[in-house]
């Protein structure tokens, strides 16, 4: 069988369909008996496809943001429809698949764990200001960003691959070795801390040594997070 497309389903999982349904259901075209539960499963699919994709700054995700409420009454209608599956009060074809269900709950769980993540390790970022607007969240997120770069976990499951940009701090003392860099070294430097990112074939574990305190390192910090187009 061929899998449906992902605009298709979401073109028949729309608000429109509902009202659709509804219109025939009431002129007596469709059975009320057998359109209610369709009405309410599109219209709920329509309202959780739409807080997971929102594209405009204006409707970003905030804790106590519409869509994350969307979100959390979802998974739990979705708990609530297996519960009754498990205990009997519903048969096996009024469910869908195991794979059906799981692949929507982890969609579901994986999109409010990166948000929660998100926006708990912005706010203790910003210190007293706990509620930053999109510059300030923008500009601590790459301020993050290039903290776990420089600063690794010393444990993981992460490997770096043969051949990985590695960041040896040995680069940055003799980049600023004198009291004028020199630009050959220093644009090696910035040309490896936009490899870090740009390029799509490493994974790190521990990429870097110690001493990410000195000037050096922090001025060449500065470089990165104030480059624009980067994150």
């Amino acid at each position: 069988m061929d899998l449906m497309r992902v605009k298709f389903a979401t073109q028949v999982s729309s608000r429109s369909m509902a009202w659709a349904i509804t219109y025939y259901t009431i002129r007596n075209v469709f059975n009320s008996l057998d359109t209610a539960g369709t009405v309410e499963f599109t219209a709920r699919m329509n309202d959780l496809f739409d807080a997971m994709n929102r594209r405009h700054p204006g409707e970003a995700v905030h804790n106590q943001s519409q869509d994350i409420l969307v979100m959390k009454e979802s998974l739990q209608w979705l708990n609530d429809w297996e519960h009754d599956l498990n205990f009997g009060v519903i048969t096996k074809d009024m469910f869908q698949t195991a794979l059906t269900a799981e692949g929507l709950r982890v969609t579901i769980l994986s999109t409010l764990d990166l948000a929660q993540y998100l926006l708990t390790k912005v706010r203790q970022a910003a210190g007293e200001n706990d509620h930053p607007d999109m510059p300030t969240f923008i500009q601590l997120y790459r301020m993050l960003a290039v903290f776990s770069v420089l600063k690794a976990p010393k444990i993981g499951n992460c490997e770096a691959r043969e051949g990985a940009p590695v960041i040896d701090f040995g680069a940055f003392r003799a980049a600023f070795k004198n009291k004028k860099p020199d630009e050959s070294s220093v644009d090696k430097l910035k040309a490896k801390l936009d490899g870090l990112i740009e390029t799509e074939a490493w994974d790190c574990d521990d990429i870097v040594t110690t001493d990410y305190n000195s000037v050096e390192v922090v001025d060449a910090i500065l470089y990165y997070v104030t480059r624009g187009g980067i994150l």
